[in-house]
């Protein structure tokens, strides 16, 4: 950590979880390379499926797709616009009684299907691919089993990258890096012991709206007690103290920086950190940790991520019923509908299949 020497931008909070401020003079280039292929990039996928769920919005770049297995074991490829399609293609061929072979597989796209079919013709010169290729059918069904996301945090090597991000902000508030001594020692030292821990006692963000998935890093410097602390939140679950120093001879400060990673978009946040140093030393021994507190956590913002989803879902169904409609009533693009051509986009609409199984698949989650 540097100032002014091969000055790069860092993201304060990672871009690929959606953070958008950038300090500078803090990190040298080199480090900052380092640090993001190690530390940043194994936070980064421990919070993926979150990244996934809310479907944030980065300054830069798109949140991959990202493969899970549902609870009766069937793998699946889950993308951030609530589609999934399935892990892995499936390829069989049995012979037939009578003679010959029957085929039949299943692939992820359409383009997959017809890339199984040039390579059966490999093996198979007499197979007609042609007339095949026009008898694929697209076929799009709900996964009613639940998907398993490992949501488990934490390693020397996030922890890093989360007090990083601490020391970040403290700099970009303007206190100075010797202040943050016990966090650099942490950050340069691979063997030191870790100067953070998680806090669920209570909830530290006071003017909290419920079910936002937020990112926060607050930072204090108490002169009286000569403790500079700092708390990390990750989408609305995760939540960190960090003791960056503990001989602060700064000015009373205190300075938070919120942000909505579904939006981008900075929050005004109110966190009252004013804790003991037997209370961060808790922290470090897991005795701030209180199961019930966590699922209260979860399950607020998970919520959130079922109500986008769900939208999302309504808002696909909507456009593909409505276009298969004018599709089947025969009106092109600026031309206005007869009564028959009414009837008959109504009647395709009560009878979209799309439509239907969608209702369907609603009324098995009802509850």
């Amino acid at each position: 950590m540097t100032a002014g020497v091969n000055n790069t931008k860092e993201h304060i909070i990672p871009n690929a979880i959606g953070g958008r401020k950038k300090v500078e003079n803090f990190i040298c280039e080199d480090c900052n390379k380092k640090s993001g292929r190690t530390w940043d990039i194994a936070l980064i996928n421990q919070l993926e499926p979150f990244s996934l769920l809310f479907d944030i919005k980065r300054e830069r770049g798109e949140v991959k797709p990202n493969k899970f297995t549902t609870t009766k074991g069937e793998k699946i490829t889950l993308r951030a616009n609530g589609t999934m399609t399935l892990g892995s293609q499936s390829f069989r061929q049995t012979p037939i009684e009578s003679g010959g072979t029957h085929f039949s597989g299943k692939a992820q796209t359409m383009s997959q299907a017809k890339d199984m079919l040039k390579s059966m013709k490999k093996k198979h010169p007499d197979l007609d691919i042609d007339s095949i290729s026009g008898s694929l059918k697209e076929n799009s069904i709900y996964c009613e089993d639940e998907i398993v996301f490992d949501i488990s945090f934490g390693g020397h090597e996030a922890g890093r990258s989360l007090v990083k991000s601490a020391v970040a902000w403290a700099f970009e508030s303007g206190i100075s890096l010797e202040d943050c001594d016990e966090a650099i020692y942490y950050l340069k030292n691979p063997n030191a012991e870790k100067c953070f821990g998680y806090f669920y006692k209570s909830d530290l963000v006071k003017n909290r709206t419920k079910g936002v998935p937020i990112h926060c890093i607050s930072v204090k410097g108490c002169s009286k007690k000569k403790q500079l602390i700092a708390y990390i939140e990750y989408f609305g679950t995760y939540r960190i103290i960090i003791r960056l120093g503990s001989n602060y001879q700064g000015k009373d400060t205190i300075s938070t920086y919120g942000i909505n990673p579904m939006t981008g978009q900075t929050i005004d946040l109110k966190v009252d950190i004013n804790l003991s140093d037997d209370e961060i030393i808790e922290t470090y021994n897991y005795q701030s940790i209180f199961e019930d507190k966590i699922e209260e956590a979860l399950f607020e913002v998970i919520s959130t991520a079922q109500q986008l989803s769900w939208k999302k879902e309504a808002d696909r169904v909507a456009d593909i019923s409505v276009n298969e409609a004018f599709k089947q009533c025969g009106v092109k693009e600026g031309e206005a509908l007869t009564d028959e051509n009414k009837r008959k986009f109504v009647d395709s609409i009560l009878n979209s299949e799309t439509l239907n199984s969608f209702r369907m698949h609603g009324l098995k989650n009802k509850d």
